[in-house]
């Protein structure tokens, strides 16, 4: 499905063209796959989503089948690169996912207004994002955002804070981007350990860093960090 933003590290490498086989053929194969890896292996996890963006040309429909083949993403939403929305249209969205078993949403804040929409390649975009939020908390669907963090909008991420808190966000994180796709454009502005200062504590407690560590940070454990629930 396209995806109507052009996001500087876009984890897909998203360039303007879809890939991929067709809606129908891609469920068939899908329901195939899925009915004879249950029985040949039913210890191995296997679930069927759709990309680049969640906005299908028949979502609600898309939303059933996904349940039916019993994908998480019946449940759940990744709501960036969505088409342009006016409030009613918002709402009409969300009315729909609510009634269709949608649980939650989750949406992608890359810095203030002019910074996001520069950096997610489309004009109006930080706006839509805050009409969904609204549409959302009406509806009663959680929602929540994750914010990318590098040098270049670190001076900005305690107001992005509050502007995301008073839009009703369930839960806010801060990650440091990875290198997939096109992340490794990002290689000049990436996060360094100075950086974090710029951060309010209230905001640098919204990044994990048992997850986020600086190099030297994870050199120095003194045992091998034990891998767990990896996929295969």
């Amino acid at each position: 499905m396209p995806c109507c933003n052009h996001c500087r590290y876009c984890l897909l490498s998203w360039d303007g063209n879809t890939v991929g086989t067709e809606w129908e053929r891609s469920v068939k194969l899908a329901e195939r796959y899925i009915n004879e890896l249950k029985e040949a292996r039913p210890d191995v996890d296997i679930s069927f989503t759709f990309g680049y963006s969640m906005e299908h040309s028949k979502l609600k429909e898309a939303i059933q089948t996904l349940k039916r083949l019993g994908s998480p993403m019946g449940e759940f939403l990744q709501c960036d690169g969505m088409n342009m929305r006016d409030e009613d249209q918002c709402r009409d969205l969300m009315r729909m996912l609510k009634e269709e078993g949608i649980k939650s949403l989750n949406f992608t804040a890359y810095g203030l207004r002019d910074y996001h929409d520069r950096f997610a390649g489309r004009k109006g975009d930080f706006d839509l994002l805050l009409r969904m939020m609204n549409a959302s908390y009406e509806a009663g669907i959680p929602f929540t955002t994750g914010i990318p963090i590098t040098k270049e909008n670190i001076q900005t991420i305690d107001e992005l804070v509050i502007i995301l808190k008073e839009a009703g966000n369930h839960k806010i994180s801060l990650f440091v981007p990875h290198e997939e796709g096109r992340g490794k454009s990002l290689k000049q502005v990436r996060l360094e350990q100075q950086d974090l200062s710029a951060l309010s504590p209230e905001s640098l407690s919204l990044l994990n860093r048992n997850i986020y560590r600086t190099e030297s940070e994870w050199l120095s454990e003194p045992t091998p960090v034990q891998e767990s629930n990896r996929l295969i």
